[in-house]
């Protein structure tokens, strides 16, 4: 009889390579065409407040796109983790209601998400493109019991 290796935390991508590869190639496309209009551009006078929205938003469109990147989503004895442009966190003992929101066979273009409402108000929402990881969150929906539990 062999006895499985007790899980301590779960982590793995927040977003699914599909949807990171849509969003760079939409991120190009934008940067592409804005470069192809410098030349229509620098025939316009532009006050400063004009070019600094405009160099402000695609710092943050290229800033999304790294941390869509980057961000990992993980399960642990404590609870769930989004590393994020603002890292997300939930303790298990502060979740009063959580629902899983996938739609079938389209996992790998929208991603799938647990929506939680924490004690004290509001809404945190984790994506997920692990399997393990969803499947973590589908036991807790399911069960309303952590999947890993704390050790004594």
């Amino acid at each position: 009889m062999t006895v499985a290796p007790e899980v301590k935390a779960l982590r793995g991508p927040a977003f699914p390579i599909a949807v990171r590869l849509l969003a760079s190639a939409l991120v190009a496309s934008l940067m592409h065409g804005g470069i192809r209009s410098l030349d229509e551009f620098a025939g316009v006078r532009w006050n400063g407040w004009t070019g600094a929205v405009l160099v402000g938003a695609m710092v943050l469109v290229v800033w999304s796109l790294v941390w869509m990147w980057r961000s990992r989503t993980g399960v642990d004895a404590e609870g769930i983790h989004q590393s994020w442009i603002r890292d997300k966190r939930v303790a298990w003992r502060d979740i009063t209601q959580a629902r899983l929101i996938a739609i079938p066979y389209l996992d790998g273009l929208i991603t799938p998400r647990l929506v939680v409402r924490p004690r004290g108000g509001g809404v945190v929402v984790f994506h997920s493109a692990d399997p393990r990881v969803l499947g973590a969150f589908a036991a807790y929906v399911t069960t309303g019991v952590p999947p890993i539990a704390a050790q004594a």
